[in-house]
């Protein structure tokens, strides 16, 4: 059974940061499209864990604007009309854990072999189509200090992973999928990113 100050918690971090700032502005105006990023949670290695992830660059991502109109959806930044994402997207992931579950049991450690070992793929979707990336990398794994948006969980451990996604000319309206599988191809969480 869940800590209850532990689902509270998971609530506010896998809602809270997601919803559009669009929700409450009306049609044909104006505004900072929502931060594009993943959020949910897993176990891994039987612990349980949060995983939040962010989109770069900040340059381009930071100043987009979002121009609803009754027929679609514009980008807006400041070189006028965004069509596309960058050529080369970077991806921030944090996986944090192990939650504990109850105000009782302290979970075990995760496991550092497993979670170096942890595999990623990413796609592009569109509708219900799915098609790859064209080049999908992982720069670097390495466990550090919670950061602050995982203190009210009272977590031990971090993980953070970058990885470089490059490829040319996909809209901005198409979704970025990102797959995590554990040393034995399990999928263990899958993630979409989208404005």
């Amino acid at each position: 059974m869940f800590y209850p100050r532990t689902v509270t918690c998971l609530l506010a971090l896998l809602a809270s940061p997601i919803l559009s700032s669009r929700a409450t502005i009306p049609k044909t105006t104006k505004a900072p499209c929502r931060v594009t990023q993943f959020a949910d949670f897993s176990k891994i290695d039987g612990a349980f864990i949060v995983i939040r992830g962010f989109l770069g660059p900040d340059k381009f991502f930071k100043d987009l604007q979002c121009v609803d109109s009754p027929e679609n959806t514009v980008f807006m930044n400041d070189a006028g009309k965004a069509l596309t994402f960058p050529d080369r997207v970077t991806i921030t992931l944090f996986i944090v854990g192990p939650v504990p579950l109850s105000e009782f049991a302290q979970p075990k450690r995760l496991d550092a072999e497993h979670m170096l070992n942890l595999r990623f793929s990413a796609n592009w979707k569109r509708g219900v189509k799915i098609r790859p990336v064209k080049v999908f990398r992982e720069l670097t794994a390495s466990e550090t200090q919670p950061p602050d948006f995982a203190v009210p969980l009272n977590v031990r451990q971090c993980w953070i992973y970058e990885f470089a996604v490059e490829d040319t000319s996909v809209p901005l309206t198409d979704h970025l999928i990102l797959c995590i599988f554990s040393p034995e191809n399990k999928r263990l969480a899958r993630l979409s990113a989208h404005l």
